[in-house]
């Protein structure tokens, strides 16, 4: 329970989420005239690399969806044929989201109930290694032939994608307490860091298909560029151990003395703060309904033609970069919106927006399909209906947590608790409801 307090710690003093000044050790650290620098910006760079590496493995693999296809297409034909994908491309992202759900969930619990009991450092070291280790990993069976044995591939594939997990979860909370002991600004690099890994994952996809002569060559460029991130991201952790920088913050206590919650204060928390994570519930519910399991299967209306952002560009362009985008203008829009008054009708809010967007989703050209018809058939209407959804779910996401510290009040910390639980739950368990929508189409 220590390390779950905290984190309740981490996430109320230092992070963007919450509306109070920091005290204390922020206090304390801008009197002192005395600190040392941050040579060549090492650390912030270091904290805007933890940022990325808390979302980047996993979207990496997600956003390769050229590649999978590539991996597990008909090998009877000459070529992949969207329209008509396989049954391991069919169910490979929303397959990839299940057997996350476990590790997911189990690496979290264990995370922040013993992880407390090791140093930092080896936390570090051990989740960036084995990392790292998947990714060359990967990047090797790029170059080989799993054409014969395809569905073994699949199986180890979502096999590394479950390890990855595992190690991302401890590497997340590991990552958030460290930055959480230099000044505040370090904190809002981190998630800036966040936001911007999946804009950076589609995006280098994209380059690396526009200077690939195949679709091997581009996954290669591609995982290459990724593992080099990830090692980096290792050796500049290594060297900032000998700054003094990183030295004088990473031994500073946190001043705040560690409280119990009962189970009184859990309940007071819940009641006040219902409306966020009944939200963010629902936003995790619609996302594992659409995105990336319906998403990754609509192809542009004019595929094979011959023509490249139809064929090669619009699923990267589109489905990952233009999506990641929205949802980043709708963190930036949002507001703490929600209160005691106002919370029952926003919730209404967002089960009608999943009532009506999520069908919307299903009714895009997504292929193959066995039921429901194509009735938005056009790209222009596929792009609005992602405009509307993901601005909408960045809106919510970041209104829900801006909201928190105004509606817990003197229960902040065990709401925080609170809302890491719900996200870590929700996550888990709504991502079966992927395989279902992938059925229903």
């Amino acid at each position: 329970m220590d390390n779950l307090q905290e984190m309740s710690d981490v996430l109320r003093r230092v992070s963007l989420i919450s509306i109070t000044k920091p005290d204390g050790l922020v206090d304390k650290l801008s009197k002192d005239k005395h600190k040392p620098k941050d040579t060549l910006y090492m650390v912030h760079t270091l904290s805007l690399l933890f940022g990325a590496l808390n979302m980047l493995p996993l979207t990496f693999f997600i956003t390769a969806n050229d590649y999978w296809m590539y991996k597990f297409r008909d090998t009877t034909k000459d070529t992949i044929d969207l329209n008509n994908k396989t049954t391991l491309e069919k169910y490979f992202v929303s397959g990839s989201l299940v057997v996350q759900t476990i590790p997911s969930i189990a690496t979290m619990l264990l995370a922040v109930t013993f992880g407390h009991r090791f140093k930092i450092q080896p936390r570090v070291i051990i989740s960036l290694t084995s990392i790292n280790i998947i990714f060359v990993v990967f990047t090797a069976f790029i170059k080989v032939n799993t054409d014969t044995w395809q569905v073994t591939f699949f199986v180890l594939t979502l096999l590394g994608m479950a390890l990855i997990t595992g190690a991302i979860n401890l590497f997340q909370v590991t990552s958030t307490v460290i930055i959480s002991k230099f000044p505040p600004v370090y904190m809002k690099t981190f998630l800036f860091g966040q936001g911007m890994a999946s804009i950076f994952n589609a995006t280098l996809q994209i380059i690396s298909l526009a200077l690939g002569t195949s679709t091997e060559t581009s996954a290669l460029f591609y995982f290459i560029a990724g593992t080099l991130v990830i090692f980096l991201t290792w050796v500049l952790y290594l060297l900032v151990q000998h700054m003094t920088f990183y030295k004088y913050y990473m031994q500073i206590e946190l001043e705040d003395k560690k409280k119990n919650h009962s189970k009184e204060d859990i309940k007071a928390a819940f009641f006040r703060i219902w409306p966020c994570l009944a939200t963010m519930c629902l936003i995790f519910l619609s996302m594992s309904l659409t995105h990336p399991c319906i998403t990754t299967l609509v192809v542009s209306e004019n595929y094979g033609n011959g023509n490249k952002w139809n064929d090669m560009y619009f699923v990267p362009t589109i489905t990952f970069l233009f999506t990641e985008s929205c949802s980043q203008f709708g963190r930036l829009l949002s507001r703490p919106i929600i209160t005691k008054s106002s919370g029952p009708w926003i919730v209404g809010f967002v089960i009608l927006r999943m009532i009506v967007l999520v069908p919307l989703v299903w009714f895009c050209n997504a292929q193959p399909r066995s039921h429901l018809p194509v009735l938005l058939p056009h790209d222009w209407q596929y792009i609005l209906v992602l405009v509307l959804y993901f601005v909408t779910s960045g809106f919510i996401i970041n209104a829900s947590i801006l909201s928190i510290p105004r509606l817990a009040k003197e229960k902040v910390d065990v709401a925080y608790l609170l809302l890491l639980s719900t996200i870590g739950v929700a996550a888990g368990v709504s991502s079966p409801a992927s395989l279902l929508a992938v059925r229903i189409l």
